[in-house]
């Protein structure tokens, strides 16, 4: 049972969680590929399977549709059975070899780099945005970033010293260092290239104020300001500069309308309100456990060329990252408590204001 590693290997394992973002950035080797499936359809008693790339998921997905509708090659969904004959038993000789301690150790530190950047993040993404199109393949597919996970972890025991089946772990590692998404069937698997490029802010997060974060070379693409993601139509029109302050408080998902805002900017914001002859209602600070400010302010815009009726807004900055939030609240709200209350309840808790003024930012307030 190994139950500590030298100075050099805890320098390798490094080394290897540095690198683990690179997943998307590795080149698509397809020889390796037709050789993994080939291997891994044999290992499952199946003939080599016709692989048809695309050039994106969404390009997968749509030529798996249209295939099913001409062809009966769609007759058996593999994908349990393609991770169960390779994961579970490199699963099991990792376990066994190494201790409790450790297992946690490199799992915690992979849970956080892989799972919880590019888990989390791309598959997420890719997941929601596909969806739609995913019903009509009843949602035989893998986005290869868990498969992705478990090898670096395996690769982590390999530098501890852990004795893998070499066969297995080769094709394992084959497989899931060039195949990011696959649909897998019985005569026929359809795998997507990877993108051509995927974008990072310093967090860590998917970002890119440009273009796509995540961009196929077919023109599909995942939009995401700060890990937040948007329609295409709507990031493009941020990008240049055409979306109004109107469109964006019109915009019903609170997360893409603060990060709408914080990419159009505080001088914009401002423009606006004096535009709209904005005035304050009232204004209201706050102290953070570490003495640092959170401010809140209540504003009423009066019907103009842009409301039709008088509306309240409330802007206020975030205790964590101090960047600004600006969001309408209902007209009937006459203090920044009534405000902020409304705001923090929905339709399991609800807040009174005097609930909110007992609120320290960071303590109880988020």
């Amino acid at each position: 049972m190994i139950t500590k590693i030298t100075k050099k290997q805890q320098e390798e394992v490094d080394k290897l969680l540095d690198d683990a973002l690179d997943f998307y950035l590795k080149k698509f080797n397809k020889k390796e590929i037709e050789e993994a499936v080939e291997e891994i359809y044999k290992n499952i008693g199946e003939k080599k399977p016709i692989i048809i790339y695309g050039q994106s998921p969404m390009s997968c997905i749509l030529m798996c549709s249209m295939f099913g509708q001409l062809s009966d090659q769609l007759d058996g969904q593999l994908g349990g059975q393609l991770s169960n004959q390779l994961d579970s038993q490199l699963y099991s000789q990792l376990y066994s070899q190494i201790s409790g301690q450790l297992y946690s150790q490199f799992s915690n530190q992979l849970d956080g780099q892989l799972r919880g950047q590019l888990g989390d993040q791309l598959y997420g993404q890719l997941d929601s945005q596909l969806r739609g199109q995913l019903e009509k393949i009843k949602s035989n597919y893998y986005i290869s970033i868990f498969w992705y996970y478990w090898l670096k972890l395996y690769q982590i025991g390999k530098i501890c010293g852990v004795k893998y089946d070499e066969e297995k772990y080769n094709l394992f590692k084959k497989f899931n260092n060039n195949i990011s998404f696959f649909i897998p069937y019985k005569n026929v698997i359809f795998i997507s290239v990877k993108p051509i490029n995927v974008s990072f802010n310093t967090n860590k997060v998917l970002h890119n104020d440009k273009k796509a974060a995540i961009e196929y070379s077919d023109g599909y693409g995942v939009y995401a300001l700060n890990g937040i993601r948007f329609p295409k139509e709507m990031a493009e029109k941020l990008f240049k500069k055409e979306m109004s302050f109107e469109e964006i408080l019109r915009i019903v998902d609170v997360d893409q309308r603060n990060q709408a805002l914080r990419f159009v900017g505080d001088k914009e914001r401002d423009k606006f309100l004096e535009h709209t002859k904005a005035v304050v209602v009232e204004e209201r600070k706050k102290l953070s456990p570490k003495g640092k400010i959170v401010y809140y302010r209540l504003y009423e815009i009066p019907k103009g060329d842009i409301f039709a009726n008088n509306v309240k807004v409330m802007w206020y900055t975030c205790p964590s990252t101090g960047m600004s939030n600006f969001s309408g609240v209902p007209y009937e709200m006459k203090t920044v408590a009534e405000a902020m209350a409304w705001k923090g309840s929905n339709d399991f808790s609800q807040i009174t204001a005097e609930d909110w003024e007992n609120c320290q930012p960071l303590v109880d307030e988020s």
